[in-house]
């Protein structure tokens, strides 16, 4: 049996997503991140904009001490783009804002431009039967939060989407999601506390019996063709599953 999930939020799922788990009649759960709900596109986004439009000539953030990045043919952007995305993932909330401010500014961008999710979506998900899970409001790595931090990301998006779908949300998803480097014993702490009754992470595993309800693995076949996604999920079966201590 597969569980199928979704993390984030993108205004195309309605149109993209939707259609494609009905032809199969497949549930899924979507892990919302509900930043955008007030006007703040997903952070990672923000950086594919930026360096998208960017004027030719390299990517400059001085002020950051961050490398000059070429952007002069696709192959250079992309590899930009990861770069950009690995470094600002474990800034803090602040930093990272800072840094996607001041590259917004250096490639004459701006987040008005960006998609956001609406809150009619959500609910609509809700209503044709999807599941609706949490996965913070802006998408930190809780290890790179302050205690209070942490508290607010995890309780207020369940807050904020319950009051959308006017009914119980009882599923988290850590951002980037492996135990001990991203999340720790004590946000699973806050994420029972916050009324969660399960939470998933990134880490490779299946569930089996005795595995934690709040540190279940997930696990994503890449490809890129059918023979190596088939190898991934086999070799998926029988690793072993990394499991932080709960209090």
């Amino acid at each position: 049996a597969a569980c199928i999930t979704f993390d984030d939020g993108y205004a195309g799922w309605l149109t993209g997503v939707v259609p494609a788990l009905q032809r199969r009649n497949a549930h899924a759960t979507f892990f919302l991140t509900t930043g955008q709900l007030s006007g703040t596109p997903m952070w990672h986004e923000r950086i594919i904009q930026a360096v998208a439009k960017a004027p030719l000539g390299g990517l400059h953030m001085p002020e950051f001490d961050v490398p000059v990045l070429s952007n002069a043919v696709l192959a250079d952007k992309q590899a930009a783009v990861v770069w950009l995305q690995n470094h600002l993932k474990y800034q803090t909330l602040n930093q990272r804002n800072a840094m996607l401010e001041s590259l917004e500014r250096s490639c004459g961008v701006s987040i008005e431009s960006l998609p956001l999710m609406p809150a009619a979506d959500i609910k609509q998900l809700f209503n044709l039967g999807f599941g609706i899970g949490t996965h913070t409001v802006n998408h930190p790595i809780l290890t790179h939060t302050t205690q209070a931090e942490a508290v607010y990301e995890i309780g207020e998006a369940r807050e904020q989407l319950e009051g959308i779908i006017g009914g119980r949300v009882d599923s988290f998803a850590y951002p980037n999601g492996r135990p001990g480097a991203d999340f720790q014993s004590k946000h699973i702490s806050m994420v029972r506390s916050a009324g969660y009754r399960y939470a998933v992470t990134t880490q490779h595993g299946v569930i089996r019996q005795g595995c934690s309800v709040y540190q279940m693995p997930r696990f994503t076949p890449w490809g890129p063709d059918w023979f190596r996604m088939l190898a991934q999920l086999l070799r998926n079966q029988i690793g072993s599953n990394k499991r932080l201590s709960e209090p």
